[in-house]
C-alpha cells in the first residue's frame, strides 16, 4: 500500500452496509421507543400521584428502564 492509497481512503466518505445501517435504525427505533414507553408510564404515575392512586399498580414492567452505558459508573476513570 502507498501513501496515496492512505490519503485516497482518508478523504472517502464513510458508508455503512445495507445490513450495518439496518441494524442501527432497528437500535434507534428500539430505543425511541423505550423513551416513549418511559414517558408514558412517568405521566401515568403523575396522574396517579396527583388523584392519590398508587403509581406501582400502574406500572406493569421494569422493561421501559434501560442501562444507560454512556453514562455508566464503569466508564468513569
Amino acid at each position: 500500500m502507498s501513501p496515496e492509497d492512505d490519503t485516497t481512503s482518508a478523504d472517502e466518505p464513510l458508508t455503512l452496509s445495507a445490513e450495518t445501517s439496518k441494524a442501527l435504525q432497528d437500535f434507534y427505533l428500539e430505543r425511541d421507543d423505550r423513551q416513549r414507553r418511559f414517558e408514558e408510564l412517568k405521566a401515568q404515575a403523575t396522574a396517579a400521584e396527583a388523584g392519590g392512586e398508587k403509581a406501582s399498580e400502574k406500572i406493569s414492567s421494569m422493561d421501559a428502564f434501560t442501562e444507560d452505558w454512556n453514562a455508566s459508573q464503569f466508564w468513569v476513570g
